[in-house]
């Protein structure tokens, strides 16, 4: 007979491209997909989704993990979800004041205050921004409960 508790579990690696930072045995997840937030759950049908910039939010043991990622892929495959991620920063690193200036500085660029600005990277670094104060926000929010 199987383990109850495997039937309920997935694998989670998390990886950059400079390192692993960490696997975990999750029962829940939720992915910032290109398109929108995807919901991942055991036993899921095998996939693999482009990433944007967003909240990656799994439960452990119980208890609610959020990482702010930046761009990258996710591939769901016999109960393992592999995400690849250009950056990932776990939400109780995130440093709010900096994070915030960030996406002001950010949000002049693209509205023109500054010139010379390069668009596209100036959107990215607001998207960053954004993807890192909702990571710290959603922890700040679960400390309070």
């Amino acid at each position: 007979m199987a383990d109850m508790t495997s039937v309920h579990k997935m694998k989670l690696v998390l990886l950059t491209p400079s390192k692993k930072l960490f696997e975990v045995e999750t029962s829940e997840l939720c992915l910032p997909a290109q398109n929108g937030d995807m919901g991942v759950l055991p036993a899921h049908e095998p996939y693999v989704a482009q990433l944007g910039y967003g909240v990656l939010t799994y439960v452990a043991e119980g208890k609610t993990h959020h990482f702010a990622v930046e761009a990258g892929i996710a591939e769901i495959k016999e109960n393992v979800v592999t995400v690849l991620a250009d950056s990932a920063e776990e939400a109780s690193t995130v440093d709010l004041d900096r994070a915030r200036k960030a996406l002001a500085r950010a949000q002049d660029r693209r509205r023109g205050v500054t010139s010379g600005i390069d668009m596209t990277r100036a959107e990215k670094a607001e998207y960053r921004a954004t993807a890192r104060i909702d990571a710290a926000m959603r922890l700040n929010f679960m400390k309070q409960k």
